[in-house]
């Protein structure tokens, strides 16, 4: 009888401690995204040029050649009315190019770092008034190369995430 009843507790028991480390076993570790800040300059005083084609469309430019194919310089006078200077042997530029619109429309870096392996760039556009005229929005920053080596004109290696649309007055 004593047998019976040291059975009948114990088999459920090992039972259920053998289920609850089975599971414990084959749980999935939790994801940890590990983020890291990438030092960044916004690049002013540059245009899109009228010849590039008007699609919505994020960019990498790894060249000199290559941003003089899209951008064209916005001089003007003071002190600055300069365009911000690239220096392509140190630094790349990645660009949000939104379609034309006649909304006034203002482009601003939340951050970009780096991301399982991906240079992330996350940015936002608050919308404003409308516009009696055509604008071509465009953000522009220099990453420097050294926070991005694994990035080539081939490959992906980047992710261009807009955060939020913000309607401002």
């Amino acid at each position: 009888m004593k047998r019976a009843r040291v059975l009948f507790f114990a088999i459920p028991v090992m039972m259920l401690l053998t289920t609850l480390c089975a599971c414990r076993a084959t749980a999935p570790e939790p994801l940890v995204c590990i983020s890291h800040a990438v030092p960044y300059r916004v690049l002013n005083n540059y245009f899109v040029r009228n010849d590039v084609p008007d699609v919505a469309s994020p960019r990498v430019i790894f060249s000199q050649t290559d941003f003089q194919k899209t951008f064209g310089m916005a001089a003007f006078m003071g002190a600055k009315g300069r365009p911000t200077p690239v220096n392509f042997d140190e630094e790349i530029v990645m660009a949000v190019l939104p379609p034309r619109m006649q909304q006034a429309c203002e482009l601003r870096v939340k951050e970009v770092v780096t991301e399982e392996g991906k240079l992330v760039f996350r940015y936002e556009c608050a919308l404003g008034a409308p516009l009696s005229y055509t604008i071509r929005p465009c953000l522009l920053i220099a990453v420097p190369r050294v926070a991005a080596p694994h990035l080539t004109d081939d490959l992906g290696g980047y992710s261009f995430q807009k955060v939020d649309v913000v309607g401002r007055e």
